[in-house]
């Protein structure tokens, strides 16, 4: 194969697997001679994929030597490694060179991570006290219970001898950790190690009445004081900053100004991976180093860096702030996600806590601050610029649509109609904006509306807008008062119109990367020589206006516009993953983790302060993988947290199935590996000329495969070790947005002008791989040039590999 340059391997021209096997062309050259024969199409497929063979003794001594080797090692009574053992291996195709050695590592840290929390336990300081009094046993029967433990742990995981007692408690343990389980505890974090640990030996002692165990497991289901589970928080004097005002008040500008001057570490927390990468981007164009840590994507600009942006479930509890920022405060009293917000304003040490959201939190606020002893500071905003509901409805007529009009509804069928209409009746584009869309193709429809010019001039959107976009809309316009809440349907809540009504009327967009900073001074969009993009004060207020399509709707819009929004008056509370693995130890170990997780949720108790968020999702994921073994509840438990809903998705809960029980065996594989992931479908660069057919059920496909490339980058920052590779998923996940973009521009198009995009398609793509054969041949000509002048020249003048090197 010739060594084509890189460029020429990622062309357009080429397919997305092939271009990606383009990245490791001189590891595919230098092991294909080494490599047995394959099934047709398979190097296509698995490009990266490891090829495992047969290596070292496999006599019982050889085994026994290299069993025994790294616990022994670990725990300091066995020499350290050979080197003519470990060198003297042949090495393993299609496995780096030092995999091995790490392996050997990663395994020695883990064993002492085990020998050093079953020492912690051990200390009569540590857990050991609150085991003899929660189970109310003698110290010496605590004491010879958990010397049994050990040296079970000892012998089934360490491999090692036990210290002092005899082999056969292993038959009352009724579940020791396995190894892999120790393993992938050890991946989040040795301190996870010590937790599976006491979480096994809280098996052991649990009581052998079922009543006394009931009673027990009550104990982990009182949320009455959640405010206690935060002790860094609680032994800081916190200064507590509640942000309060309508959309577009300068409310969360006034926040990021304090947190971009505070001069020392800062953190900021959204609703959506959209909120925290656009803080991620701003802060880091202004020179201020800022991390980006959502579920799927983690970025790194420096591992000093002061700042961190993330998505508010990821904001850490643990990690001392001079200033946090929490964006949309309003949602800590959300039904299924109010939790993160109570956790983040219950937990997080930062001396200065900004929150920011609707006037509607103030009563809550204060009483959780009353809770916590925290003193607060209230500030209220005005709208910069007024909102006002129109005259009259549309009365159903799409040509008194207006350019910068943004039509509301509440269906995706709905939306695909009104598009249509609105494309149709005027001859200009929409863009539609909808939950299901990832989130990069709905900033780029977002853009695409922005843009004075382009063509286009509507846009269509669901609730989806009412936080994390930048929309320069001028009038709101309702096609519903009503949605479908998932049972029934609904009328909009007040607090719900008024979120999506405030949308109008709102000014240009903050500068980011992209946006020249003297430009943005020079058109009033940042304060000169002030540095952070703030909401503009321009000379004339913009007016905001609102009103409905059908005349029906418009009584109920000016209803929910002149009604103030109640009172939030309890904050989302769910257990913490220590109180469900600790419950979880207590429960009979015939109950399948779905009905732990049941159990526990019906037997959940809190204060009027709080109320239980709902489980209805992550108890669906865990009923879904009850039959998968080799998890620990733990895993369990993470596993159905990801951001996913399995209900109603076949295809979807085939692909996390698989994903789980990859994590289960402990099988190492990339996002190839999974049998029902359609990539050829999202692959089309090779025919139909490059072009997907544009209708709805191609659409649901491709978000169908977003979502499960989502997910599977959710598992792999939790199992990293297992999911490999996640470039290939990265990449995938950018083709996919491209063709749903372009499914959405197409969709309403004739048959006519598609058919003469696909012959432009066809006739570039055609012309591109003219290009790059003649890129291949220039190169070859040259390469072949410059060995035949090395061969020419004296050896004096330099070495073969200088000139080689010099001439390419």
């Amino acid at each position: 194969m010739a060594l084509v340059p890189q460029k020429v391997l990622l062309s357009k021209s080429t397919c997305l697997l092939c271009s990606f096997a383009g990245l490791a062309v001189a590891r595919r050259t230098l092991l294909r001679p080494r490599i047995p024969a394959l099934v047709a199409g398979a190097a296509r497929f698995q490009p990266l994929q490891t090829v495992r063979f047969r290596s070292g003794s496999q006599t019982k001594s050889a085994k026994a030597k290299r069993a025994a080797y790294t616990p022994k090692f670990a725990a300091g009574t066995g020499p350290p490694p050979s080197p003519r053992w470990l060198g003297g291996r042949k090495p393993n195709i299609g496995r780096g060179a030092n995999q091995w050695e790490d392996r050997i590592e990663r395994n020695a840290e883990v064993a002492l991570a085990i020998n050093a929390g079953l020492k912690e336990l051990e200390d009569p300081r540590d857990e050991l006290p609150y085991f003899r009094d929660h189970f109310n046993i003698s110290p010496a029967e605590l004491k010879a219970q958990f010397g049994y433990f050990a040296d079970a742990v000892r012998e089934e995981v360490l491999a090692q001898d036990p210290k002092s007692h005899s082999r056969t408690y292993a038959k009352y343990v009724p579940a020791i950790p396995g190894k892999g389980e120790f393993r992938r505890a050890f991946d989040s974090g040795p301190e996870q190690v010590r937790e599976l640990l006491c979480t096994a030996f809280m098996q052991t002692v649990q009581p052998r009445e079922q009543d006394t165990g009931s009673l027990s497991r009550h104990s982990y289901a009182d949320l009455t004081n959640p405010h206690e589970w935060y002790r860094g928080a609680r032994m800081m004097k916190r200064k507590v900053f509640l942000h309060v005002g309508p959309t577009n008040s300068g409310k969360t500008y006034r926040a990021l100004k304090r947190l971009e001057e505070c001069g020392g570490s800062g953190a900021y927390a959204g609703p959506l991976r959209l909120l925290a990468h656009e803080i991620y981007e701003r802060f880091n164009a202004k020179g201020i180093q800022c991390n980006l840590v959502t579920g799927e994507e983690m970025r790194t600009e420096s591992e000093f860096a002061p700042m961190t942006s993330s998505t508010i479930e990821m904001m850490s509890c643990s990690k001392p702030y001079k200033v946090a920022v929490i964006d949309e405060i309003q949602k800590i009293g959300d039904k299924e996600r109010g939790w993160a917000w109570t956790q983040a304003v219950l937990g997080v040490q930062a001396e200065e806590l900004h929150l920011c959201g609707e006037d509607r939190t103030v009563e809550l606020i204060k009483r959780l601050c009353k809770l916590t002893g925290d003193e607060l500071h209230i500030s209220r905003y005005e709208r910069l610029g007024p909102l006002a509901v129109e005259k009259e409805s549309l009365r159903s007529d799409p040509t008194k649509v207006r350019a910068g009009d943004c039509i509301v509804a509440f269906s995706r069928k709905r939306l695909f109609e009104l598009k249509k209409v609105l494309e149709n009746t005027t001859g200009k584009k929409c863009a539609i904006i909808y939950g299901k869309l990832p989130p990069e193709t709905r900033s780029q429809q977002a853009q695409l509306f922005n843009d004075p010019d382009n063509d286009y001039d509507f846009l269509v959107a669901s609730d989806a807008i009412g936080m994390g976009l930048n929309l320069s809309v001028k009038r709101i316009i309702f096609d519903d008062m009503s949605k479908f809440n998932g049972k029934e349907m609904v009328t909009l809540e007040p607090s719900d119109v008024r979120q999506i009504a405030g949308r109008a009327g709102r000014y240009k967009v903050a500068p980011s990367r992209t946006l020249d900073i003297n430009k943005a001074e020079a058109e009033g969009l940042v304060i000169p020589g002030k540095g952070l993009p703030q909401t503009p004060l321009p000379p004339t207020p913009s007016i905001g206006y609102v009103t409905t399509l059908h005349s029906e709707d418009f009584r109920a819009l000016k209803s929910g516009m002149g009604t103030p929004p109640s009172d939030i008056r309890s904050a989302g509370l769910l257990p913490t993953a220590k109180m469900v693995e600790w419950y979880s130890a207590l429960c009979p170990s015939e109950w399948k983790f779905s009905t732990i997780l049941e159990n526990m949720y019906r037997s959940l108790s809190t204060s009027s302060l709080f109320f239980i968020c709902d489980l209805e999702k992550t108890i669906s994921c865990a009923k879904s993988i009850d039959d998968i073994e080799g998890l620990s509840h733990a895993d369990r438990l993470t596993v159905c947290m990801a951001p996913v809903n399995v209900s109603n998705k076949p295809e979807l809960e085939k692909n996390y199935k698989q994903m789980i029980r990859q994590i289960a065996a402990g099988q190492v594989g990339s996002i190839l590996q999974l049998e029902d992931f359609d990539i050829d479908f999202v692959d089309l660069a090779s025919h139909r000329g490059g072009m997907i057919v544009p209708n709805n059920e191609n659409l649901l496909k491709l978000e169908t495969i977003h979502e499960t490339v989502s997910v599977w980058l959710w598992l792999h920052y939790r199992f990293p070790f297992t999911l490999i590779y996640p470039e290939t998923a990265f990449k995938i996940k950018e083709e996919c947005e491209a063709r749903i973009s372009t499914v959405l521009e197409d969709i309403n198009r004739s048959k006519k002008e598609l058919t003469k995009k696909r012959w432009k398609a066809s006739a570039a793509q055609k012309v591109s791989e003219e290009v790059n054969e003649e890129i291949e041949r220039e190169f070859e000509s040259k390469r072949g040039a410059a060995s035949a002048e090395v061969l020419d020249m004296p050896i004096a003048t330099g070495t073969q590999a200088e000139v080689l090197s010099t001439a390419a």
